[in-house]
């Protein structure tokens, strides 16, 4: 009979603290460890052979929950579309085919399809043997640039959370370029003074690195090395012996976020971008940047070079700028800078409705064109900054019989006698 405690951990990961060290008998690669084609077994029963494997080979607890979400999602499937052949045993490349068609029917993202390929390929291919999903090859990536902060609005981002805690957890994310992972698991001892670093670990504690200590926070840590333990952490989560939950860092940064407008999307992943490029922008070459951000290819870094605008290139638009200035600054013969508007055209705007020459780059012309162009630059309309004024496409009334017969006579009228 099995014991409370046998009950209470079943079903769940064998070594959920398989990131603070590797266990015993790590091979590094994942091999065959069943036959799939000569053994009869159920997705429970497979379920518990991967998962044994998984913390054998040291990946870590919130992989081993991705493994398992999208085995149950991908063996449900299975069992509703291919009852007959719903076994891991009996896993056709056609039947993965029809569940990956099935993630891009309900609009999933490339990279939840790419992970969903990789599961499979892991669970069904090197560990079962089946050979399903050599066929297949991940979505191609989308080429986008992250959203990234000023200077001055990293600055007014961490200086609006309300206590030091929460400014030290902003600063050290956009101050040393850290993962939000990585900055709630600080501790104390990683707080290397003398050196004016921070040591990280990252890639499921199998890597170290180190990065400089912002300025504007060396006199808060040096007060929290003195009166706190080295194995503290340095923000410490609910419980005692815990660390802050990633999940609270966010809710920290959106309180902040709340007190200041920016107008574009900040995540905590966006602070660790606004430093790179930062950085790059003051003088730092790209392989000091690699080192920084802990990154395993340099072609990850790279990313940051293209969101860095080039300097010292000629624009066109300041020779023209240039070469305008000087009819700008000609005066008229009534003593003012711009020509008189004409007037008595329809669609002109009247001289008091003409902006100044300074509210523009440019010599301001006040043809009939130019004058409706610069009227549509001043609506804001419904709240919309330079928002442009739409025909209305309201229904016209019928006219009356009144209205009929006057402009029947006035049409006569005009026509003359026959």
């Amino acid at each position: 009979m099995s014991s409370p405690n046998n009950r209470h951990n079943r079903g769940r990961y064998p070594n959920a603290r398989s990131r603070f060290g590797t266990p015993p008998g790590f091979i590094g690669k994942a091999k065959p460890i069943i036959d799939l084609h000569g053994v009869r077994v159920n997705w429970a029963q497979y379920w518990t052979i991967v998962k044994r494997e998984l913390a054998r080979l040291g990946y870590g607890l919130a992989t081993a929950r991705m493994y398992h979400r999208v085995l149950c999602a991908f063996g449900g499937f299975a069992e509703k579309h291919y009852w007959e052949d719903s076994l891991p045993g009996r896993i056709t490349v056609d039947i993965v085919r029809d569940f990956l068609h099935s993630l891009t029917d309900r609009n999933a993202s490339w990279s939840w399809i790419s992970s969903n390929i990789s599961v499979l390929r892991t669970i069904l291919d090197k560990f079962g043997g089946l050979k399903v999903t050599s066929d297949f090859v991940t979505p191609k990536r989308p080429k986008r640039l992250p959203h990234v902060l000023s200077p001055n609005e990293a600055e007014r981002l961490i200086a609006s959370a309300p206590t030091l805690r929460d400014q030290l957890l902003l600063g050290l994310m956009y101050g040393c370029g850290l993962k939000v992972g990585e900055t709630v698991t600080l501790r104390w001892r990683d707080v290397l003074w003398e050196h004016g670093s921070v040591r990280i670990e990252y890639a499921r504690g199998t890597k170290v690195r180190t990065v400089p200590i912002p300025d504007k926070f060396r006199d808060l840590l040096s007060a929290g090395l003195e009166r706190c333990a080295a194995d503290d952490y340095i923000f410490p989560g609910k419980r005692i012996g815990e660390p802050l939950s990633p999940r609270m860092a966010h809710i920290v940064l959106a309180r902040a976020l709340a007190a200041v407008r920016i107008n574009k999307p900040v995540t905590c992943m966006t602070l660790r971008h606004s430093f790179a490029v930062t950085a790059l922008a003051d003088g730092m070459n790209i392989r000091q940047l690699q080192q920084i951000l802990g990154h395993a290819s340099i072609e990850t870094t790279i990313i940051y070079e293209r969101c860095t605008p080039p300097s010292n290139i000629p624009n066109p638009l300041s020779a023209v700028a240039q070469a305008l200035a000087p009819q700008c600054r000609e005066p008229s013969a009534t003593g003012s800078s711009l020509p008189p508007a004409p007037t008595g055209s329809a669609g002109i705007l009247p001289a008091a409705s003409v902006p100044p020459t300074h509210s523009f780059p440019f010599h301001l012309d006040t043809t009939s064109t130019t004058a409706q162009f610069h009227g549509l630059l001043k609506l804001h309309i419904r709240n919309r900054f330079l928002a442009t004024r739409y025909a209305t496409t309201r229904p016209r009334p019928e006219p009356t019989a009144e209205a009929v017969w006057d402009a029947l006579c006035a049409d006569l009228a005009r026509a003359g006698p026959t």
